[in-house]
């Protein structure tokens, strides 16, 4: 909300100062008036519009995230824009400006602030599509708090998006405005069956047993959970808290990523960095490696590999292919000395070259530049056996490079404690993101490549 609102509110000033400038050097171009006196009448305007817009609550949350009042509420301080203006304009006897230039600005000014809201309209759409920017939620219980909550969801400004409540059938005894699903005991059931990304419980542990079950059993299945009762008995266990207006809401681990904010700075990295790397790296580094691998033996210059996504959704990973065909690619780990690597592939991935092609991963929305690597799915179902937290790793989008990875944390995995080591590394990354920390690791992930890296084979 804070983006879209700033966002909007330079447009708008950008706009009208621009066309200002231009009817004002119109204007004196015509006539011998100051500058003085046209510099005055630009404030006016802004002061006007400023003002207008502060009453009538254009830039108010409530506006923003509802389009219709958003235009209706734009509409109406036009109006009134163009009212004071002819009042100003009269009053203090600016005659050399003439009716027809004023109606011009007007009407250009119209024109622009309604592109300006179209602009906006396709901006949310896209924002809206991109994944992982809306999360659908479901409230376990409801009551008088649920209710509430309800309410501040409904109310919010689209990135998250009430889909219902679960809860006995023996407490429902009036009609609601959302489904209300029964059986608390398969939440995350009715969850995975409607996409639900997160779970708000309004029901502790100590008032229902199956709560402890489902916080377990969400995280397994990449669902986050919030427990949002009187919780005061969770403060010495760790977890974080949030608030949402007047309510208090407990998680087991800190999440920056959940912020909308972040995530579009973080998809704005990504984008950045991906283009920048297609377009003057890849684009001749491809030709030159294609003609290298196809020489060290037979197959396609590209491997696409189905690999665990975000939310743990499957998705066809690229790489250099560095190894001759084989039917173990996506039962086998890569392994020191491995008979399958080809000359060409022990070089690049000895530099991470083969890599390279998951930026058009990244720029497709599947992977990030920076995140956990993705596994192989059989892996995946493998790993999640194996350790504790695994699934949590699969909230965030897979990297090219990740915190793990930078601290040597790569290569085939022989050993529960090699992978509780590469999870924790994951997890930390999680609970700890910021834009530098991306840049940070990125940095460090170069570094790397020139001084080398014994689990790089």
């Amino acid at each position: 909300m804070r983006y879209i609102k700033r966002l909007l509110i330079l447009l708008d000033y950008t706009v009208i100062n621009v066309t200002i400038t231009a009817v004002l050097f119109y204007v004196h171009s015509k006539t011998h008036v100051s500058f003085l006196q046209l510099f005055l009448l630009s404030i006016m305007i802004n002061l006007v519009w400023f003002f207008t817009t502060e009453v009538i609550g254009v830039y108010s949350s409530k506006s923003v995230k509802d389009l219709l009042i958003f235009i209706k509420r734009t509409g109406l301080a036009l109006m009134v824009l163009l009212l004071l203006i002819v009042v100003f304009l009269f009053v203090f006897d600016f005659s050399f400006i003439k009716n027809i230039l004023v109606f011009q600005f007007y009407i250009y000014f119209i024109v622009t602030i309604i592109s300006i809201r179209g602009l906006y309209l396709v901006f949310y759409k896209l924002i809206h599509k991109q994944k992982g920017f809306v999360n659908r939620a479901l409230i376990i219980g409801y009551n008088d708090t649920a209710k509430k909550l309800a309410g501040y969801l409904n109310g919010s400004t689209g990135a998250l998006q009430l889909v219902g409540f679960v809860d006995e059938s023996i407490n429902i005894h009036e009609l609601t405005f959302v489904p209300v699903f029964t059986g608390i005991k398969n939440t995350v059931k009715i969850a995975k069956r409607l996409n639900i990304n997160e779970i708000f419980s309004t029901i502790s542990p100590n008032e229902n047993n199956a709560i402890n079950d489902l916080i377990a059993e969400s995280e397994k299945q990449c669902v986050r959970f919030r427990i949002v009762p009187s919780v005061s008995a969770f403060l010495e266990k760790g977890m974080t808290i949030d608030h949402y207006a007047d309510l208090s809401m407990f998680s087991s681990r800190r999440d920056p990523l959940e912020d909308v904010g972040n995530r579009i700075k973080k998809r704005l990295f990504d984008v950045v960095i991906s283009v920048f790397v297609i377009v003057f790296i890849l684009s001749w580094l491809y030709p030159l490696l294609a003609i290298l691998i196809k020489l060290s033996s037979k197959g396609p210059v590209v491997f696409k590999q189905l690999r665990s996504g975000i939310s743990d959704q499957p998705f066809y990973c690229m790489k250099f292919r560095t190894m001759k065909l084989n039917n173990q690619s996506d039962q086998l780990q890569a392994s020191r000395n491995d008979a399958r690597v080809t000359w060409i592939g022990t070089i690049l991935r000895k530099t991470s070259l083969d890599e390279f092609p998951q930026f058009i991963n990244v720029l497709l929305g599947d992977m990030s530049v920076v995140g956990p690597r993705p596994h192989m799915l059989k892996h995946t179902a493998e790993f999640s056996q194996m350790t504790e937290h695994y699934m949590v790793r699969h909230l965030l989008k897979p990297g090219i490079t990740g915190w793990a990875q930078v601290n040597s944390f790569r290569g085939e995995i022989n050993h529960p404690d090699q992978l509780k080591d590469r999870i924790s590394s994951d997890l930390w990354y999680l609970q700890n993101w910021s834009l530098m920390l991306d840049i940070k690791i990125v940095a460090m992930t170069f570094l790397r490549v020139f001084v080398g890296d014994k689990n790089a084979y």
